[in-house]
């Protein structure tokens, strides 16, 4: 053949390879997952670094075959649902006791004067930033809502962070707002309304008159998710609050919400469907009787999810809420139609833009009005790399205040427009990618903080260059590990931060090793060198060089099995070159993960419903004592044992709960006594979480004992004295000296932050908490010697005091005072004991409070119980009608 013909033939191969890879390309091909196999990989990608992520096609194939089957791009719900199992919704009134029992024993115990825990960082990697607000004449002043972090506060333009919410039921924040007519009053809208299923829903609306020092709930607890809060520009009374509703069920609490009371009594003044939720509301600045409300009719659940529909669209009042119009000319209609974002240029009001995704998350239009919303057109020109995907996560769009004409779309990448969507262009730069929230300073617009999942940036040259803002403890843990040799270095597998680590034990030098969203890593406990990574839905690798770089370590196993999002991955105490891999069978290697051998047939009860991935392996255990003998939980309950090397498994979940098993584990000295936790919540009858056995699971007991009821995410068993137990739960962590006998709080002053992992390391006797949106925190455990653990004695605290007027006709009158800040709850019972009426819930401020509410109950005696500061009290109530 000639010369030239082979060149032709090179060529096309070439432009054939750069078109696959193009289409494989990590910030443009399909799928939650592939989207993330290198975490911001786009930005390594320019920046020359390496990711590391093994495996690409063969997992973004699966990725793409998986979004065919649905027609969608699908959320991942690990956290949620395995919380929920065996159903599709938390029980929240349980999640609720179980915060109180935590708030409860942690009062009970503390006399006891515990130490406190300690940060550990990392504070330089970040998290998910869902909600921003900044001070209108002192924009050094930023308050932030992270996903499932809580309220922080910046009082030096975002150098330093104080933590405000640490001790609320719920850590995930949708909206933060600002009083624009007495800074020192914020709002906190709670639940994350992204559609990320990787926290709890929020309890409402909080407020804090004091700058952040105190908060009060105002109610809205049922609306589960809140998209966007609003006060008035000239009246501070007035608020309105786009409910966006439960996460994963239908509910008639979805609408936009209106106070004209300052939050003391609410009106649903929108509503739609009960699939229809208020995602972003905006009040015109000069005509504030005007408010634009943007609606999404979203369904989800673990088989399905409808991210848009023919209710969803843009509705304005011109009478401050009461009556509302759908406007339509020049807007797109139809069950194609999926979030909508909204923003009002205050400099000229008339002028509105709108972004818009479609049902299937793909974001396709902004539109722009000129004239208050009576007409709009899709802008000239169109940002085409922000509708790649994932519009069901971000639908935020924000413009200048000060012109008009500078607009920012949030999407994975930021772009920007200064001619009013002729043209666009990106303006991530060193950021982050997927952008959630963005303010400006009124008095100096080009300086613009911006919120995405790495956490705060702000720029000072309108978007053209940004700096990140460090000292934010709120990365998400999935699991994390300590390097036995190095005990100071950590490391963990994060949402959308990768798998990151520190080498110093320091707070603030944390780096990313390992990309996409990290789930569990092992360090070899005979080489630090030696170190195992893993990114979403089990793509597994090895480094031997200290994690510089990192290779695919999954050859045997198949890739079409089931794997969980976190897929469990554990090192033989016995042996370092053997490891367990479980999808929904169980891999062995014996050789450092360069073979892998299935040693298991499928030990759940199949695939779940739906092409979301259920029906897999969720924790592995090696006894210490007998390396043969491996125990093995799933996500659909069921618990096995292998006694000579997986030759044979027996099934030995009976008597246990049907909920989500979270881990096994064996104690150190015996392979015949082990224990498992659970996740989940109860229905109606209680529901244990930790069980034990002594017999190889041939009978268990529980020793849940008097832990609070409710997810228990972790346990670790003291390797030199077996019945000391720590465990971590979605509410704290806690020891038992007598193999669960009784249950004691670890410490003072964790976040109530899911802790999804503890580290023991025992030459230092240091015990970490890896949380899930609080980042990682450590206990000195010598702390707890010399302690007196028995049973203590419940002491009064002083101040704590209730009257309540009675008789009373239909109206209860009641005042209380608290000698410091705490959760109260007040509710009234019968003479059964049976709850009849909630009267109020929330944090409270130290001092005295009235509270005068309408009774509507018969003729009787009940009693009203206020909870608080870990203490009950009880008061009879005489109702005369």
């Amino acid at each position: 053949m000639r010369k030239p013909t082979w060149i032709l033939i090179a060529l096309a191969i070439l432009v054939v390879g750069l078109f696959v890879l193009a289409l494989w390309h990590p910030w443009t091909r399909s799928g939650e997952q592939a989207r993330r196999s290198c975490g911001a990989d786009h930005l390594k990608e320019q920046k020359g670094q390496k990711c590391h992520a093994p495996d690409l096609y063969a997992m973004r194939e699966r990725d793409r075959e998986e979004e065919e089957g649905g027609g969608e791009k699908r959320p991942y719900d690990w956290f949620y649902m395995q919380r929920a199992y065996p159903n599709w919704v938390v029980n929240d009134e349980a999640r609720m006791e179980m915060y109180r029992q935590a708030e409860a024993l942690s009062a009970r115990y503390a006399f006891l004067n515990l130490a406190p825990w300690t940060q550990k960082g990392p504070t330089n990697i970040g998290g998910r930033i869902t909600g921003l607000a900044l001070h209108p004449t002192n924009a050094s002043i930023i308050y932030a809502g992270a996903a499932d972090g809580g309220m922080l506060k910046s009082t030096d333009g975002g150098v330093t962070w104080a933590m405000l919410t640490d001790n609320l039921p719920s850590l995930s924040v949708g909206d933060v707002a600002i009083d624009p007519n007495n800074p020192n009053t914020v709002y906190a809208g709670m639940g994350e309304a992204n559609l990320a299923g990787d926290n709890y829903d929020g309890d409402g609306v909080y407020r804090t008159t004091d700058a952040g020092a105190t908060w009060t709930n105002l109610g809205l607890t049922r609306v589960k998710r809140i998209g966007r809060v609003a006060v008035h520009p000239t009246n501070s009374n007035v608020l309105f609050v786009a409910g966006a509703g439960a996460q994963f069920s239908a509910d008639s609490a979805r609408g936009v919400y209106r106070s004209t009371n300052g939050g003391t009594t609410w009106s649903k003044v929108l509503y739609v469907s009960d699939s229809t939720s208020a995602i972003d509301l905006r009040i015109d600045p000069t005509r504030p009787d005007t408010v634009y409300a943007a609606m999404w009719e979203r369904l989800r659940s673990p088989t399905r999810r409808k991210a848009g529909g023919a209710t969803s669209g843009i509705w304005r009042s011109t009478d401050m809420g009461t009556t509302w119009a759908r406007l339509t000319s020049g807007l797109p209609s139809g069950v194609t139609v999926g979030r909508i974002g909204l923003a009002i240029a205050k400099s000229s009001p008339d002028i509105l833009y709108a972004i818009y995704a479609d049902s299937v998350g793909y974001f396709t239009s902004v539109y722009k009005t000129t004239n208050a919303g009576n007409t709009w057109a899709v802008t000239a020109g169109q940002p085409s790399g922000l509708f790649s995907s994932y519009g069901w996560y971000f639908g935020q769009i924000r413009v200048s205040p000060a012109n008009p004409d500078i607009v920012f779309g949030l999407g994975v990448p930021l772009y920007r427009s200064t001619n009013g969507g002729t043209s666009w262009s990106n303006a991530s730069g060193s950021q982050h990618v997927d952008h959630h929230a963005m303010e400006f300073d009124l008095s100096n617009p080009n300086r613009i903080v911006d919120g995405n999942d790495g956490g705060v940036f702000y720029s000072t040259n309108g978007g053209t260059a940004w700096t990140k803002s460090y000292n934010l403890p709120i990365t998400q843990f999935y699991a994390a590990t300590i390097d036995d040799l190095l005990p100071q270095r950590t490391y963990g597998g994060t949402q959308d931060n990768g798998t990151v680590r520190t080498q110093t034990g320091n707070l603030n030098d944390w780096a990313d090793i390992y990309g996409g969203d990290g789930m569990y890593c092992l360090v070899d406990y005979t080489n630090s060198q030696i170190i195992y990574a893993e990114s979403q839905n089990g793509n597994f690798g090895k480094s031997t060089n200290g994690g510089s770089s990192f290779f695919s370590a999954m050859n045997g196993i198949n890739l079409s099995d089931r794997m969980n999002w976190s897929t469990p991955v554990v090192m033989d105490p016995n042996n370092h070159l053997v490891l367990y891999f479980g999808t929904h069978r169980l891999y062995k290697t014996t050789d450092g993960a360069a073979n892998w051998t299935a040693i298991s047939g499928d030990l759940t009860n199949g695939p779940g419903p739906g092409n979301l991935v259920y029906g897999t392996i969720t924790t592995e255990a090696v006894a210490k004592t007998n390396g043969n003998v491996v125990y093995v939980g799933t996500d659909d309950a069921n618990v096995w044992v292998t006694t000579n090397g997986g030759t044979n498994w027996t099934r030995i979940n009976t008597g246990l709960p049907n909920r989500w098993v979270t881990r096994v584990a064996v104690d150190p000295s015996n392979a015949a006594i082990a224990y498992v936790t659970f996740s989940g919540y109860r229905i109606d009858s209680p529901l244990p979480h930790v069980y034990r056995t002594t017999n190889y699971g041939a009978s268990w007991a529980s020793i849940s004992s008097n832990l609070p009821e409710g997810p228990v995410n972790v346990i670790v068993i003291n390797p030199i004295t077996p019945t000391t137990l720590f465990v971590g739960t979605d509410y704290g962590v806690y020891f038992s000296l007598n193999s669960g006998g009784t249950w004691y709080p670890v410490g003072t002053g964790l976040p109530r932050s899911a802790v999804d992992d503890l580290m023991l390391h025992n030459a230092t006797r240091k015990l970490r908490a890896a949380t899930h949106g609080r980042s990682i925190l450590e206990f000195d455990l010598t702390q707890l010697s010399g302690v007196d653990y028995g049973k203590p004695v419940l002491k009064p605290i002083e101040g704590l005091k209730l009257v309540v007027t009675s008789p009373t006709q239909g109206e209860i009158r009641l005042s209380y005072s608290l000698p410091k800040a705490g959760t109260v709850r007040i509710a009234l019972y019968d003479a059964t004991g049976r709850r009849v009426q909630s009267l109020s819930e929330g944090v409270v401020s130290p001092g005295a409070h009235e509270l005068r509410q309408p009774l509507g109950l018969a003729s009787g005696t009940y009693f009203v119980k206020v909870e608080a500061l870990g203490q009950i009290l009880t008061r009879k109530v005489v109702v005369v009608k």
